[in-house]
């Protein structure tokens, strides 16, 4: 009897450890199952970050661009953006006097008026743009160059908030006594004031 007993304990027990590693094997492949559903989470968000900070932004792109406006429009631009660089280039060249710097590209749009569409010019390095935007005031004194003006290329958002201050303040009456630079409005140091 006490032999009986042992081997119906000893199948009792098989038949327990049978069904525990039943159900840790169960378990064990749920949570195999969870680990590869998270590996695959992280795996798609370590990709669309690296997509996002590879990707420039608009404010990067328009780091080494500047805005061209008043240069006459030549007929052979129609059909080759070649000839706006070229006439950028001489721009630089004759009216600045900086005979160091070329552009990468040169971008005529389309003007909605009579006058000459504007260019967006790219230049090869932040200090190149640093020196045309410090030799821009000559081109006043050029008579050839005098209509032309040269200007950072800022995103739309930033122009709005700009012409939005700039209408405030024509609307109060202070547009002699104040400019807008960047996204504030500061007074002009021509004014004579003291600010008391």
């Amino acid at each position: 009897m006490s032999k009986d007993l042992a081997q119906l304990i000893e199948q009792k027990v098989k038949h327990e450890v049978s069904q525990a590693k039943k159900e840790i094997n169960g378990k064990l492949s749920s949570f195999k199952d969870q680990v590869n559903v998270l590996e695959g989470k992280v795996n798609s968000m370590e990709q669309s970050y690296a997509s996002v900070v590879k990707q420039p932004s608009v404010n990067d792109e328009k780091k080494l661009n500047i805005v061209i406006k008043g240069l006459p429009h030549g007929e052979n631009e129609e059909n080759n953006p070649q000839c706006t660089l070229n006439k950028v280039n001489s721009l630089i060249r004759d009216g600045l006097k900086l005979s160091n710097i070329k552009f990468l590209k040169a971008e005529r749009k389309v003007s909605r008026d009579s006058k000459p569409g504007l260019i967006i010019a790219k230049v090869q390095s932040l200090e190149d743009k640093k020196s045309i935007m410090k030799a821009k005031s000559k081109l006043k004194g050029n008579k050839s160059f005098s209509s032309v003006n040269i200007e950072n290329d800022i995103p739309w958002e930033v122009r709005s908030q700009q012409n939005n201050l700039r209408t405030i303040l024509k609307e109060i009456g202070k547009s002699d006594k104040y400019r807008v630079v960047g996204s504030k409005i500061v007074r002009n140091q021509r004014d004579g004031t003291d600010g008391k």
